[in-house]
């Protein structure tokens, strides 16, 4: 699950693209090195969502949000706290 976790945050993070979209070389089925690809555990990452599953459960996250500045996103409006 952390395998998961850190692409998870990296996905939302890491990239400089225009918001709502998602990077082409993110786009997939993302699982654990040491796994197969028909591993219960996988990342899968659409245009418009991001769903975590582990075996039966799943659980999707849609609004991604890029990070352009990496002050905070692509809604920063340039206070930092």
């Amino acid at each position: 699950m952390p395998l998961i976790l850190s692409i998870l945050i990296l996905l939302i993070s890491a990239s400089v693209l225009a918001a709502g979209e998602t990077p082409s070389e993110f786009v997939g089925h993302w699982v654990p090195q040491s796994a197969s690809c028909q591993s219960d555990l996988a990342l899968v990452v659409g245009q418009d969502k991001a769903t975590l599953r582990n075996g039966n459960k799943q659980r999707a996250f849609g609004d991604l949000n890029f990070c352009h500045s990496c002050e905070g996103g692509a809604r920063y409006n340039g206070i930092v706290v």
